[in-house]
């Protein structure tokens, strides 16, 4: 019954995570209670409609991406008046374009593209870049990390082994 076409649940929480993914929140402020005891959703029938778009589009990642990025509302300046921070100071009323810090995996994405030593090397194992014996010891025990050699180091964050209960190997 989750995944059925007359339950846009999973399809609201997806679009509510990759709004939140380009702006900083989402259109509901929790990215998976949609519940009766989660706030509402600032703008719902934005939320339902760019749900049914996603499901419509056949669950299409890049579809959903193309048309948040595409929008009116991404493509603002992120300039703000003095006027308008005084109304709105949280942004709910989606009157600039995104202001908010990137993640981690992010930026150092965009600076091994900028330098021209990211590897366009696609699926594989996972990646272990190279990390201090501190950080490899307390956060992922006394297992031997094996640091990538070679180009694969500087794949994409996507392919970087990943520990839930361990920071970001970057």
């Amino acid at each position: 019954w989750l995944g059925s076409e007359g339950n846009p649940l999973v399809g609201r929480v997806t679009v509510n995570r990759a709004w939140r993914a380009f702006f900083g929140k989402g259109l509901l402020e929790t990215s998976g209670d949609f519940g009766t005891q989660s706030n509402s959703p600032s703008h719902p029938d934005l939320l339902d409609w760019l749900a049914l778009e996603f499901i419509e589009k056949g669950w299409s990642m890049k579809k959903l991406h193309r048309l948040i990025v595409m929008s009116q509302t991404y493509r603002q300046s992120a300039t703000v008046s003095e006027d308008l921070l005084q109304r709105d100071p949280e942004n709910r009323l989606l009157a600039r374009g995104p202001r908010h810090r990137l993640d981690g995996e992010i930026v150092r994405d965009a600076v091994l593209s900028a330098s021209g030593i990211m590897s366009s090397q696609m699926n594989g194992p996972s990646v272990r870049p190279p990390q201090p014996a501190a950080v490899t010891g307390f956060a992922y025990g006394n297992t031997k990390w094996n640091a990538a050699k070679g180009d694969s180091r500087y794949r994409r964050s996507l392919y970087t082994y990943s520990k839930r209960t361990a920071p970001f190997a970057a």
